[in-house]
C-alpha cells in the first residue's frame, strides 16, 4: 500500500539506501524456498507431521540460500553488531 511506500521514499532521500540490492536475496531466497515448498507439498502426503516437515525443511532452505548469497553481509553484520558497546 501506498502507506508503506511513502516512508521507504522518506529514508532514501535522508540516507543512502540501495533498495533493489537489500531486496536481491531475499527474493531470490524465497522463490528457491517456494520451489522447494512446491515440491514437497507434490512429494508428501497431507498431515500434521508433514506439515512440520514442510516448514522446518523450508526454513532450512531460506536460511541456507540467504547465508550463501550474502555471507560478506551477514558476518559482517554480526561483527558490527558484537562490536557496539
Amino acid at each position: 500500500s501506498i502507506s508503506s511506500i511513502i516512508p521507504i521514499i522518506i529514508v532514501t532521500r535522508m540516507i543512502k539506501v540501495d533498495i533493489i540490492d537489500s531486496l536481491i536475496s531475499p527474493v531470490l531466497a524465497s522463490l528457491i524456498m517456494a520451489i522447494g515448498v512446491f515440491l514437497l507439498t507434490n512429494i508428501l502426503d497431507e498431515n500434521l507431521i508433514n506439515l512440520i516437515i514442510e516448514i522446518l525443511v523450508c526454513g532450512i532452505i531460506y536460511t541456507s540460500v540467504i547465508f550463501l548469497i550474502a555471507k560478506d553481509k551477514i558476518l559482517l553484520s554480526i561483527k558490527d553488531f558484537k562490536n557496539v558497546e
